[in-house]
C-alpha cells in the first residue's frame, strides 16, 4: 500500500488527489491498489485509513450534479420565459425603459405581429399590423406598419407627423413643434400646428 494525500469538500467528496505530502492541509490514508479513476475520484472515500471506492457514493454524486445541472438549466429557461412574458405584458411607458432588452428590427423576412416592439437605429417602435418585413419597410419609413414610442418621461416630445387614427394625438396631449409648446385641442388630431392651426393651443413657456 503507498500513502496518499486527499482534500474533501464540504460534502466530503474528493476534490483533489496527491501522492506528496507536501500538501499539509490534505488528508493522509492508504492506497492499496497501484492505480485509481482518476476520473471517478469523487466516488473514493476514505474508510479505515484506506482509500476505496464507492459504487453508491460515487452514484449520488452523480445524480446531484444532473440535479444542479437540471436546476441551473430551469432557472435558465425560467428568466427566459419570464422576461418574454414581461416583454410582450408590459406598457409602452415600461417597455420604453426596458427598451434595449428589445431586439433589433431585422429586414429577412421576419413575420412581426401587432404590437411587437422592437429597437432601430436606436429609436423605439411599435408593430402597427401584421407583416413579414423586407428592406424597404423600415420602422421610420413605414408609417403604416410601425410607430414610434416616446420617451414617457418627455413631457414635450417632438411632433410626429401621425399617419392614420392610430398614431393621432387625443385632446390635452403636448407636443413640441418648431421648438414651441402646443397642447391638442381635439380627439383624433392628425395634423401639425401648421397645417390645422385651430386644433392647437400654443402654451407659451
Amino acid at each position: 500500500a503507498m500513502k496518499v494525500y486527499v482534500a474533501t469538500d464540504n460534502k466530503g467528496y474528493i476534490l483533489a488527489y496527491h501522492t506528496s505530502a507536501e500538501f499539509t492541509a490534505f488528508e493522509e490514508a492508504e492506497q492499496e491498489n497501484p492505480t485509481i479513476d482518476i476520473s471517478k475520484l469523487q466516488g473514493y472515500k476514505i474508510q479505515d485509513g484506506k482509500l476505496v471506492f464507492d459504487e453508491d457514493l460515487y452514484t449520488t454524486y452523480i445524480s446531484e450534479q444532473e440535479k444542479a445541472a437540471a436546476v441551473e438549466d430551469g432557472k435558465e429557461l425560467m428568466e427566459q420565459l419570464v422576461n418574454e412574458k414581461v416583454l410582450v405584458t408590459a406598457s409602452d411607458a415600461e417597455a420604453y425603459t426596458m427598451r434595449y432588452l428589445y431586439p433589433e428590427w431585422s429586414a429577412d423576412g421576419v413575420e412581426y405581429k401587432k404590437d411587437d416592439r422592437m429597437m432601430y437605429n436606436n429609436k423605439f417602435y411599435k408593430v402597427l399590423q401584421n407583416h413579414t418585413s423586407q428592406e424597404s419597410w423600415t420602422p421610420d419609413t413605414a408609417s403604416s406598419l410601425f410607430v414610434e414610442i416616446s420617451d414617457p418621461n418627455d413631457e414635450w416630445p417632438e411632433f410626429k407627423q401621425p399617419a392614420g387614427a392610430h398614431d393621432a394625438y387625443m385632446k390635452d396631449d403636448k407636443v413640441t413643434f418648431n421648438g414651441k409648446h402646443y397642447t391638442s385641442k381635439i380627439d383624433k388630431n392628425v395634423w401639425s400646428p401648421t397645417d390645422y392651426p385651430a386644433g392647437w393651443k400654443l402654451v407659451e413657456s
